[in-house]
């Protein structure tokens, strides 16, 4: 039930930093680099682009080459659809490559795997194995015909339930028929292989059935997405309504009420002015590989919302290890529940972040939301971690 991307160009600026096998694989293909210099002041390596292939992004992630992605601007609202686009991308991204992980070790431990060892004395498949490129691609097309009914077996009964779950609208259905092909797709070739040279024998029902389950269970995970996406928008409109107010204040120190300022376009682009004449931006960055991989921080993600640049860098440190600082620390419910300034609505983001938590809650996806306040500066710093 495939289905093409309804955007495969992005168009967003970006800066994205590299991890170490990124930077390795564009030296040695004479791909251009830069020295970056990022929000917090560091200087990494990297590429910046104003649009994207949403199919590169996602394979340069899958092959663990991209580190953060980072977006300044004074304003998001222009770019809403596409920061959705780019925050399913990458959470997607993640799901499909935690479930080819997780099917691989379903794989490994399996009976089928015990039998087919045994069978292949010389060949044993293990945590260990490493496989040559082209035997495993000769291998693989060897096995080409049989493919097909592998994923047949594997997502047939999930679909039949998909089309008849009344609760679904046909749009619905179709999304998740096609994250459905995203995750099979995503399994290791070498587990294609045995499965389909092992179709038919008992070992193979059962590995299906527990394979079967758990794409049950990422298709649920998969809704996370949405909201997360919902919710990230709706953050950024919120530091970026109450960053205008706080510019509004200096620039217009006489003006009593400022609830209207919002609303009007002169004042809104005399602000708007004013940040692309400082540079005060509004950050955003997604942090989806770290620089040293450990144990449970594969399938991690870290999204930063943050304003005053130069404020960041100075108090990074402090706000990660909470010492030096006066640093007022709330949940981002506490957060939206204060007193909000002026008439700015958090109506809308409560009832994103409770739907969010939710559904983390109820697929075993700990979410962690936390917001840094500098009493001393304006400096607020939202997080949003995610451990699928």
């Amino acid at each position: 039930m495939a289905r093409n991307e309804k955007k495969p160009i992005i168009k967003l600026p970006v800066k994205i930093t590299l991890t170490s096998e990124g930077v390795e694989w564009f030296i040695r293909n004479n791909k251009q680099i830069k020295r970056l210099r990022m929000a917090d002041n560091r200087l990494e390596y990297g590429i910046s682009l104003d649009e994207f292939s949403a199919a590169s992004l996602q394979k340069m992630m899958n092959i663990e080459y991209i580190s953060t992605v980072e977006i300044a601007r004074t304003e998001f609202a222009d770019k809403r659809r596409e920061i959705i686009d780019l925050n399913k991308l990458i959470v997607y991204r993640i799901l499909y490559r935690s479930f080819e992980r997780e099917t691989y070790k379903l794989f490994l431990d399996s009976p089928l795997i015990k039998r087919w060892n045994r069978g292949h004395p010389t060949k044993i498949i293990d945590e260990n194995s490493i496989f040559n490129r082209n035997q495993l691609e000769s291998l693989f097309n060897s096995c080409a015909p049989d493919l097909p009914m592998v994923s047949e077996d594997i997502q047939s009964g999930l679909l039949k339930e998909l089309q008849a779950d009344p609760r679904l609208s046909a749009e619905e259905r179709e999304i998740l028929g096609f994250l459905s092909d995203r995750y099979v797709i995503s399994m290791r070739n070498i587990m294609w292989c045995v499965l389909a040279k092992s179709r038919g024998e008992p070992e193979y029902v059962v590995l299906v059935a527990k394979v079967v389950s758990l794409l049950r269970g990422y298709l649920e995970k998969s809704k996370i997405a949405e909201y997360l996406s919902l919710m990230v928008t709706e953050l950024l409109s919120y530091a970026e309504a109450v960053h205008a107010l706080e510019i509004a204040r200096r620039l217009f120190p006489d003006m009593r009420s400022k609830s209207g300022i919002l609303r009007n376009p002169k004042l809104r682009e005399a602000i708007a002015a004013s940040m692309r004449e400082q540079q005060d931006y509004l950050y955003l960055t997604y942090q989806v590989s770290s620089k040293v991989p450990s144990i449970g921080t594969e399938n991690r993600l870290r999204i930063v919302i943050f304003n005053h640049a130069r404020e960041y860098q100075k108090v990074k440190e402090q706000i990660e290890i909470k010492a030096g600082l006066d640093i007022k620390e709330k949940s981002l419910v506490e957060f939206y529940r204060r007193m909000p300034p002026e008439d700015i609505d958090t109506e809308l983001g409560l009832y994103y972040l409770s739907f969010l938590h939710a559904e983390c809650s109820r697929c075993n996806v700990h979410l962690d939301s936390r917001v840094s306040e500098i009493p001393a500066s304006d400096l607020t710093v939202i997080n949003l971690t995610l451990q699928f």
